[in-house]
């Protein structure tokens, strides 16, 4: 068959594309956002920090911690299966260092992170 071929040519091409194209990597519970955003200077500390996940949490596995300026650290008042969330007691003025760990119930992949925020100065 004349035809054959050039549709044969075509399947074939189009299966080594879709071969070599790229695949989503299981997906970790990365970071999609926080309260206080990195970086960011406030006039006042705030009352919780949280952080907001891509995926699932375990919530068993999955913490934060935000360490305020003179050493004083706060730890995750609760975790839900998108959030975490640090109560802060203090309205001390300087740099606070955020530092999560996730782990995903998709995966079991353990991710870790931090940033920085200001109260009346820059965290830079």
């Amino acid at each position: 068959m004349p035809g054959a071929w050039p549709r044969l040519l075509a399947a074939a091409g189009l299966a080594l594309l879709l071969g070599l194209s790229p695949r989503p990597a299981s997906a970790h519970a990365t970071i999609l956002s926080s309260t206080p955003r990195a970086g960011e200077t406030l006039r006042t500390a705030p009352g919780v920090v949280v952080l907001t996940f891509s995926q699932r949490l375990d919530i068993r596995l999955s913490r934060a911690t935000v360490s305020a300026p003179g050493g004083q650290r706060f730890d995750q008042g609760s975790v839900s299966s998108s959030e975490i969330r640090v109560p802060i007691s203090t309205n001390a003025p300087g740099v606070y260092q955020v530092r999560w760990t996730s782990v995903s119930v998709a995966d079991g992949h353990t991710l870790s992170g931090g940033f920085r925020f200001g109260v009346n100065v820059s965290p830079d």
